[in-house]
């Protein structure tokens, strides 16, 4: 009954040139829908002949977004496999007459996991697809296809949802419009930060929604211009790509107005009429008595000067006390707050960037600054490599390597400590980035970051090259050793004196090297027992209980009479 049914009503919408059950096709453009009020627009059918569950309206669910597209109160339309693949679940619009546009387009807003949501059009009884658009995200995405190909005085267009079966997998459509594309993109909507947002961080990130329509966008920011004329002073124009979403300001002044202008483009034109938004910065926060700590007990808020999200992919970090997939309790008492990323179920899996910076930490003056720090990782599959990385920023940029990138699953908490000695500076600021692979074990959690001033002199040196008595060592070669901890400078003592127990004085006595980690010597004796020590220092004392190694270098090679 289903496929007669299916047949009878293809060969009508064919014949007829009517939408659903002979109501004449939209010629009204723009067209558009966005599902609010919780009841199906009109013309609007859900398949019988597919093989999914119908598409439902909701405002939120499991698996879904907590909000649509259009308002963030309204209804969206879903398909949800619940364990069950839905191989095709389709839902009919209503015919159109685009005979009279210049070029007919189609949009709408989708929100997928790891699923396909697929546009197609009726020619000659047979459905063509003419878009599609897969892979998983955390927000609403545009769609748009060109229906140039297929204008008619009755186009029929379908939506239909493919997904593989999984619980944590949908697929949702809001504010649906046909229209004529003939002019430039608009300017982008839902931007922040909103319009004359206040306490704004002063490392702050621009956000916008992503277009399906443009090819580049142009970024003005500056304090100029008074939200007259376009802003210039600090961003002049940059180019961005046609998929960017964000742009990251770094160490703005604190307590003044911003203006910002976001201008997209495409191949009609520059769009028109840009509005520019201000907004004002907060207070900077500055650190500067040591030692510090912060343990995240604020009964879930972010800590001063704390900002979370800069410049990031992902959904960001936030206070928690339980729900973590990493660990159970904090680690500061096992009962209290930490800070905790999550991605939930992402599929396809993408690294994901979570970022959690510290406020400014005034560290010029400090000896040798040491960053420890806490964390714990999920029981996801090392395959996974979600990770903590740490970068730093400091006099004015931020550095190029990571301080720290570690992806190895540890149980528990790990610790770590970072020596931030090259790094002094007033202006530092730490980020803790939270790379977060998507599986629904990768959790990560921090807790317990604190700054001290290491007041102790170097460790021993660790020996390595030519080894302890060694026979047989050249008469010219290099020694070796590995770097101590918290050295600034090493002092060499070489010599054949002192028999291994007092430091040699006869050859070399206690030049200073700088701080490297090997020496090349030369002109040495033959079948000679030669004594070495490396003695690292720093600003606070020379290291204690320096080893003495022995080597003996090879005897001299015979002499020959040449006649």
């Amino acid at each position: 009954m289903r496929r007669l049914f299916y047949s009878i009503r293809c060969l009508f919408l064919a014949l007829t040139g009517c939408g659903a059950l002979g109501a004449p096709a939209i010629s009204t453009f723009p067209y558009a829908v966005n599902f609010d009020g919780g009841q199906w627009p009109p013309g609007w059918t859900n398949a019988v002949n597919d093989s999914g569950y119908d598409w439902q309206l909701s405002q939120s669910g499991i698996d879904e977004p907590d909000y649509d597209h259009t308002t963030g109160t309204g209804y969206y339309i879903v398909v949800d496999s619940w364990y069950y693949p839905q191989t095709n679940t389709i839902v009919y619009l209503p015919a159109f007459d685009v005979s009279a546009l210049a070029n007919p387009a189609l949009s709408f807003w989708y929100w997928v996991g790891n699923d396909t949501v697929y546009l197609e059009a009726l020619r000659t009884n047979t459905w063509v697809v003419l878009g599609s658009w897969s892979g998983w995200n955390h927000y609403w995405r545009e769609a748009r296809a060109n229906l140039a190909a297929d204008k008619s005085t009755n186009l029929q267009l379908r939506l239909r949802g493919n997904i593989p079966g999984s619980y944590r997998f949908c697929i949702c459509v809001d504010d649906l419009t046909v229209f004529d594309d003939i002019a430039p993109p608009e300017a982008p909507a839902r931007r922040q930060p909103a319009p004359n947002a206040t306490n704004v961080p002063l490392f702050a990130t621009l956000r916008w929604e992503e277009r399906a329509n443009v090819s580049h966008y142009r970024l003005y920011v500056g304090t100029d211009g008074n939200g007259g004329s376009t802003p210039t002073n600090l961003v002049n124009g940059r180019v961005l790509p046609g998929g960017a979403s964000r742009a990251a300001l770094d160490n703005l002044a604190p307590n003044t107005d911003y203006y910002w202008q976001l201008v997209p483009s495409n191949s009609l034109g520059e769009a028109a009429s840009v509005p520019i938004h201000r907004f004002t910065t907060g207070a900077r926060a500055t650190i500067s008595a040591f030692p510090w700590t912060e343990n995240f007990e604020r009964n879930g808020n972010l800590p001063p000067g704390w900002i979370s999200g800069y410049d990031a992919t992902g959904t960001g970090w936030v206070m928690v006390k339980s729900g973590s997939q990493a660990v159970w309790g904090d680690h500061t008492s096992g009962a209290g707050w930490f800070a905790n990323v999550d991605t939930q179920y992402q599929s396809p899996v993408t690294a994901l960037t979570n970022s959690l910076l510290t406020p400014v930490l005034a560290v010029a003056n400090m000896n040798y600054p040491k960053l420890s720090f806490w964390f714990a990782k999920g029981g996801e599959p090392n395959s996974y490599q979600s990770h903590v990385r740490v970068r730093v920023f400091h006099h004015g940029a931020w550095e190029a390597a990571d301080l720290l990138a570690h992806t190895t699953e540890t149980p528990g908490w790990t610790n770590r400590v970072l020596d931030l000695t090259p790094y002094r500076a007033d202006d530092l600021r730490v980020a803790f980035l939270g790379v977060e692979r998507g599986y629904y074990l990768s959790d990560i959690a921090l807790d317990d970051v604190s700054l001290y001033d290491d007041t102790n002199p170097p460790s021993p040196v660790t020996l390595i090259s030519p080894a302890h008595n060694t026979n047989g060592a050249p008469p010219r070669g290099l020694l070796v050793w590995q770097p101590a901890e918290r050295a600034d400078n090493y002092r060499l003592f070489m010599g054949t004196d002192g028999g291994g127990v007092s430091l040699p004085t006869n050859l070399i006595n206690g030049l200073a090297l700088g701080n490297v980690s090997s020496f090349n010597y030369s002109n040495l004796a033959y079948a000679t027992k030669y004594y070495w020590s490396i003695v690292p220092f720093n600003l606070i004392g020379q290291a204690s209980n320096n080893p003495v190694r022995a080597f003996t270098t090879y005897a001299a090679p015979p002499s020959f009479a040449f006649l």
